[in-house]
């Protein structure tokens, strides 16, 4: 699956989708530099866009932590797939602790 860096008003009406485990240098190689935080809630934001339209966003909530020291990240977007697409392209790199909110294993 394909996919770019996308505009800040692509992501919106996204909604939490599940977590991960990763360091911001490991995110950086997979996905680029990130966004500066779009409020007080995340420091760093990526959007993404995949081929089908499928918009998943990566982004540090709610924690004041510096980004480099973050290690917990979630995963957003406009459907179960943005989940799926990011856990796909993770796990294809390294071993993170994946968890999405749907139930699914």
């Amino acid at each position: 699956m394909k996919y770019k860096k996308a505009e800040y008003k692509e992501s919106i009406g996204s909604s939490h989708r599940g977590e991960f485990t990763a360091d911001l240098y490991k995110l950086e190689d997979l996905f680029g530099i990130p966004y500066e935080g779009a409020d007080a809630r995340t420091n760093v934001e990526w959007i993404i866009k995949f081929d089908d339209g499928t918009i998943a966003t990566i982004y540090d909530w709610k924690t004041e932590e510096d980004p480099t020291k973050n290690k917990i990240w979630t995963i957003g977007g406009n459907s179960k797939k943005a989940f799926y697409y990011i856990a796909s392209i993770v796990t294809k790199h390294y071993k993170p602790l994946m968890k999405n909110i749907f139930g699914d294993k």
